[in-house]
């Protein structure tokens, strides 16, 4: 017979599993809610790489909304830690040079670009057009007589042609001896080759610059008449980007720009198709260096190994500004190279943070603190000022909006989960903290690495319109 003291017992057990299985769940439900904001954050992303817009601007009018209420939340938080200032403060500060820096209202329109003509282009006179005869006889029976013209101009295009360039070298004999004397042969690019160096400009610029794929160039030939089939253009290419001519060039630039003491670099994908491997492709990497006098040096490599910028950069010493790509971290142990961060990469993780919840505050302080760096920035770009001059600025704008900013996110850290898009954003900003403030400490040093990035665009157009490398060869030549 039961007990009321072992229904006691009895009853606490189920209460104890019960509630056992209650924090499970609830565990289960935490797990698949943060996975499942997750999710919804790389799609967010998915969906802004394949149909979003390419700028990541914000309208200041959405960070405007935010300041009010922005500044009551950090005001009602926690004090801070070590005579920090409040987030709060930090708003108010930003809130006032935005004010003070806010340019004049633009129209909404965009000016719409005119034609423009060099001042030196050919006129060329066409024929000349007369009334018909009768036409020139007035209704009083006089002919009329020429009185002036009226000129209406067209603009017009002669199509590119092709022609035999003659070299001609006069030979000489002696009437005694018969004995021969011509001239060699100028030097050419290709020796004993068909085109002349104008055809190879042509080809190469169409190439790589208008990224025309070959046979598409090919076409647009045979319309002119002349039949170049896309082997042929492709062996005139690579003959002259081999090593005795455009490569050796191409190799001293790249020592030109590794002699310097910054350097910007970046890479990118490149599809390449090779019967070799068992898929018959790869994705190879494309690099771009960028020397502080505006050299730029591409060097393609058919991995993302540390073992090729390494080989590039194994007599360079002084800084390096790239983005956080971990293979870059054996290059800096030695302290041989410093390493620089892109304040543009660490900005974009806060930007994908806010797309992800455009109504969430925290993102949106993060980006007003961005946007008065870069603010920064400009004002030293248009008043051209020099490393030292810039570096001045910096300290006296820049330094104290970055110490309250670094302030604010270690506070915010050990809040957010670690599933939290935001998490992520801030996790990157503290681990690269000293990356991403060497700019206060070199004025040689840009804010981001922007312009190996755009370097780098020449490279995406010509992938959208050639879709991939014929073999790893073709990629080595562009």
């Amino acid at each position: 017979m039961t007990t009321p003291d072992d229904e006691i017992a009895r009853l606490k057990i189920e209460l104890a599993e019960q509630r056992a299985a209650r924090e499970k769940a609830e565990a289960r439900v935490a797990s698949l809610t943060a996975k499942v904001r997750s999710l919804e954050f790389e799609l967010g992303l998915l969906r802004k790489q394949l149909f979003g817009k390419r700028s990541e601007k914000l309208d200041p009018r959405q960070l405007e909304l935010a300041f009010d209420e922005a500044v009551e939340e950090a005001n009602a938080a926690e004090p801070p830690l070590d005579d920090e200032p409040f987030p709060g403060e930090l708003l108010e500060e930003l809130a006032k040079a935005e004010e003070e820096d806010e340019p004049e209202p633009k129209g909404k329109r965009r000016r719409r670009r005119r034609p423009r003509f060099p001042e030196d282009l050919p006129v060329e006179r066409g024929e000349e057009i007369h009334p018909p005869a009768a036409e020139r006889v007035c209704s009083c029976g006089c002919e009329k007589v020429r009185m002036g013209e009226e000129i209406t101009r067209r603009l017009a295009r002669r199509p590119a042609a092709f022609f035999w360039r003659e070299i001609v070298r006069v030979k000489y004999v002696c009437p005694g001896c018969s004995e021969i004397t011509r001239p060699a042969l100028p030097p050419a690019p290709i020796e004993k080759g068909l085109p002349d160096t104008s055809l190879l400009v042509d080809v190469l610029l169409s190439k790589y610059q208008d990224h025309q794929p070959l046979t598409r160039l090919s076409a647009a030939y045979e319309r002119s008449g002349v039949v170049l089939p896309k082997t042929t253009l492709w062996s005139w290419i690579e003959a002259v980007t081999d090593e005795p001519l455009l490569g050796a060039i191409a190799e001293a630039v790249g020592k030109s720009v590794c002699a310097r003491s910054l350097v910007q670099t970046d890479e990118t994908g490149v599809l390449v198709l090779d019967p070799s491997r068992a898929e018959g492709r790869f994705k190879g990497r494309m690099w771009v260096f960028c020397g502080e006098t505006g050299e730029l040096f591409y060097e393609y490599t058919p991995t993302k190994e540390t073992r090729w910028p390494k080989a590039r950069l194994a007599d360079f010493s002084g800084v390096l500004q790239a983005d956080a790509y971990s293979g870059f971290d054996e290059l800096f142990k030695d302290g041989r190279i410093v390493e620089a961060g892109c304040n543009a990469h660490a900005r974009r993780k806060f930007k994908d943070a806010h797309d992800a919840e455009p109504q969430r505050k925290e993102p949106k302080w993060a980006l007003l603190c961005y946007k008065q760096l870069f603010a920064i920035e400009r004002e030293a770009k248009e008043a051209g000022l020099d490393a030292e001059a810039r570096l001045a600025l910096r300290k006296e704008k820049a330094a104290p909006i970055v110490r309250k900013f670094y302030a604010w996110l270690e506070k915010l850290e050990p809040k957010l989960l670690p599933s939290d898009p935001l998490r992520k954003a801030v996790r990157y900003a503290l681990n690269h903290r000293k990356a991403l403030t060497l700019f206060l400490e070199d004025g040689r040093v840009e804010l981001d690495n922007n312009r190996s990035e755009r370097s780098l665009r020449q490279v995406a157009v010509g992938r959208k319109n050639w879709l991939f490398a014929g073999s790893p060869a073709g990629a080595k030549a562009a």
